[in-house]
C-alpha cells in the first residue's frame, strides 16, 4: 500500500522564521508470513467501513497501548528496547474499507496471545463480514469469518506460543 505525507520543518534563519514542506512517499510491504512467528491478516466485505485488527500480548489488555498492537499502538515495544524483531507491527490502519490489515511479529517469547476484531465504524453501511487468516511459524493454521455489526468486538481466539511454535484455539 502506497503511503504519502508531508514533512514540515520550521526553522529560524537570517530572514526570520521559515517553513519548508517536503513531500514524503513510501510503501508498506509486510514481510512474508514464512519469516514471522505470528502473522494475522484481516479483510472484510464492505467499503467505507473501518474494521480493526488487535493482537494482545500475554497479560495485556485490549485497547491498552503497551499490551495491544492495534491502530492506536501500531508498533508497541514488547521486548528488548534495542531489538525491533520482538515487537509486533500493524502495517496499515485501513479506515475506508475491505483491508487488508496485517500484524506481524517476527519472534516472541512463549505465552498466550489474544486475537480480536473490532468493527469501529460502519458509516451507516450496516453489517460487514470479517475474515481473519492466522499464520504461525510461517504456516497457515486457519481462516475465520464472522458477520459483525458496528461496535462489535469479536474474540477470534488465542495463539498458544511455546517460543518457537504454536497453535491457535478459536
Amino acid at each position: 500500500m502506497l503511503l504519502t505525507s508531508v514533512l514540515t520543518i520550521e526553522y529560524n534563519g537570517s530572514q526570520g522564521l521559515r517553513t519548508v514542506e517536503i513531500p514524503v512517499r513510501g510503501e508498506a510491504i509486510p514481510p512474508p508470513v514464512t519469516a514471522t512467528a505470528i502473522s494475522l491478516v484481516l479483510q472484510w466485505d464492505t467499503s467505507q467501513t473501518d474494521v480493526d485488527l488487535h493482537l494482545v500480548r500475554p497479560l495485556g489488555q485490549a485497547f491498552d497501548g503497551a499490551g495491544d498492537c492495534y491502530y492506536a499502538s501500531r508498533n508497541p515495544e514488547w521486548g528488548v528496547p534495542t531489538d525491533s524483531t520482538d515487537n509486533p507491527f500493524l502495517d496499515v490502519d485501513d479506515i475506508d474499507g475491505r483491508g487488508p490489515e496485517t500484524i506481524n511479529l517476527e519472534r516472541t517469547p512463549a505465552g498466550n496471545y489474544e486475537v480480536y476484531i473490532h468493527y469501529f465504524s460502519d458509516n451507516f453501511i450496516g453489517p460487514s463480514t470479517a475474515t481473519v487468516q492466522v499464520f504461525l511459524g510461517g504456516a497457515p493454521v486457519g481462516t475465520f469469518n464472522r458477520t459483525l455489526n458496528c461496535n462489535d468486538f469479536w474474540r477470534v481466539g488465542t495463539i498458544q506460543w511455546n517460543g518457537s511454535a504454536g497453535n491457535f484455539a478459536p
